[in-house]
């Protein structure tokens, strides 16, 4: 195992991913870009780009050097971002009684994205139509292309207020907190 495939089942942890089922999809994100169109959207790169300082500080408390993580050229990964994402959901719901739901919020995005069927059952025996249907669900939430009420993306809505696809992804974190966790 090399030290790429040491940081992946590092992030697989943070989200507790179960290695038997999800591994191949997981993997697929970690190997797929994150891409913005809009300008302030880049601070989820950001978001995910600090996974890789925290593995290093960790690697490092234990006695290993895992530097080349911080240096890896290489953009942040949807996965990546996915996580730096939940973990900020996380912050913004957290109380101060209750455990850490990074894991919770990571699958939920992964559900509404349409992804969760992409088990390794599937994607071991599947044929190139399989990850062609992930890079296309991926591409079309990236580039905007799901519907204007957020379906097809990490956020959909019941009711929303304005159309999903010109917002910025933390306003429509915003709004999907708003209507599916705070209670009037």
């Amino acid at each position: 195992m090399d030290e790429f495939d040491e940081y992946f089942i590092w992030l697989m942890d943070l989200v507790n991913a179960n290695v038997d089922v999800y591994s191949e999809l997981l993997y697929f994100l970690h190997d797929t870009d994150f891409v913005w169109c809009l300008d302030r959207d880049d601070g989820r790169a950001s978001d995910g780009l600090k996974l890789r300082d925290e593995y290093s500080e960790a690697m490092a408390g234990m006695g290993f050097d895992a530097s080349w993580v911080v240096l890896m050229d290489k953009p942040c990964s949807v996965l990546e971002m996915l996580i730096g994402l939940s973990r900020r959901m996380d912050d913004m719901l957290i109380e101060d009684y209750m455990a850490p739901r990074v894991p919770i919020w990571f699958w939920k995005m992964i559900k509404n994205l349409g992804l969760a069927k992409y088990t390794n059952g599937l994607l071991m025996n599947a044929d190139d139509d399989d990850y062609y249907n992930i890079q296309e669900i991926l591409n079309r939430w990236m580039n905007r292309d799901f519907d204007p009420d957020g379906t097809g993306s990490i956020f959909p809505l019941e009711n929303p207020y304005t159309d999903q696809r010109e917002r910025t992804i933390i306003y429509q974190l915003n709004a999907y907190v708003l209507e599916n966790y705070v209670e009037e």
